[in-house]
């Protein structure tokens, strides 16, 4: 059986660690990635009025390419992560040239305007399948035209997600009371403003929006990371924090599993998903409120046999709970060919 994957073939990326499951699942597999050199798209979009005609082109490489791979090599399955750059049409095409099963599967919400597009939305009736990590997905991707849906939580990567050894030297450098990876919303910033004080170190992008005066502009240590290196981070923080966007509520995020890999302390947004994955105050620790993520802090920050002890449990459940990319990929082609 031949299973290609589309999206970015960057380490940490969702698309290469897929595409590496399914490949422990004994499948042949490649990664297919449509998006033009990365250099050319960071000069276009430092040159003004560039940016439509840059998208435009973008999106007019992405199908023609994919078109060109799906024709060429003929998989019997073809997993989409995300594809905001492919058409309804290029997917309608492949289709009707017996280009076997299209399946896809959006880290976002594909009805968040801030993540998706018009054209995202009408392809999901495109596809045999769509999968979704938030089980409040299915019914409203059911009603956009999707033949068929199916739920599928993020998981991790054992090689890549993993606690860190790091020498001495490198330790000091990445070593934090408090750590978060991620990028900059209002939302954040105004949490993580309350774990200043505790020695909050933050790594991701686009925190140079926030107000000269936050103190978080203090606590940034640099851009976004991302597998390996991220978890390095993890490992090197006494507590790491984990807040669930507006469209996470309720369920979860990569973060969910990649955290606990690091054997690190995981202090996460409460909700269903994580208190049955991993129990609350047993192998994570949850809060709601700004208050209540400063008592954690405080608390976790002076106890810390405690927090060793709720970290190994969580990192134990996340090894027993078959949470790895092999396991979210056997369950995937188990449902797919069933479609």
């Amino acid at each position: 059986m031949k299973v290609w994957v589309a999206g970015e073939d960057q380490e940490g990326s969702l698309a290469r660690m897929c595409r590496d499951g399914l490949a422990q699942c004994g499948v042949e597999t490649a990664l297919v990635d449509c998006r033009p050199a990365p250099l050319f798209s960071r000069l276009a979009a430092r040159i003004t009025g560039l940016g439509r005609i840059t998208s435009a082109w973008q999106q007019v490489l992405a199908n023609s390419r994919f078109r060109a791979r799906i024709r060429a090599d003929q998989p019997d399955i073809t997993l989409v992560i995300k594809g905001e750059l492919l058409w309804p049409a290029t997917l309608r095409a492949i289709r009707s040239q017996g280009g076997g099963r299209l399946v896809n599967w959006n880290p976002d919400s594909p009805f968040n305007p801030l993540t998706s597009t018009p054209s995202l939305v009408a392809s999901l009736p495109c596809y045999h399948c769509v999968f979704t990590w938030h089980q409040g997905l299915l019914e409203p991707i059911r009603r956009a035209g999707a033949p068929r849906t199916a739920y599928l939580p993020f998981g991790y990567d054992p090689r890549l997600h993993v606690p860190a050894a790091a020498a001495a030297a490198d330790r000091a450098a990445l070593a934090s009371t408090v750590c978060f990876c991620g990028t900059w919303s209002p939302d954040r910033k105004e949490l993580l403003e309350a774990l200043a004080e505790f020695g909050l170190a933050l790594w991701g992008n686009g925190w140079e929006q926030a107000d000269l005066h936050s103190p978080v502009r203090a606590c940034w240590r640099g851009p976004a990371v991302y597998g390996a290196d991220v978890c390095r981070r993890y490992g090197a923080a006494k507590i790491v924090v984990n807040l669930l966007r507006p469209q996470n509520q309720g369920a979860h995020n990569m973060r969910t599993f990649e955290i606990p890999a690091a054997n690190a302390l995981h202090l996460a947004t409460r909700s269903p998903d994580h208190q049955a994955w991993f129990g609350e105050g047993e192998g994570i620790v949850c809060f709601e409120t700004r208050a209540e993520l400063m008592s954690q802090t405080a608390h976790y920050l002076t106890h810390e046999h405690d927090a060793h002890r709720i970290a190994a449990t969580g990192r134990q459940r996340l090894e027993d709970g078959g949470h790895s990319y092999a396991d979210r990929m056997h369950r995937l082609l188990e449902e797919v060919q069933q479609t």
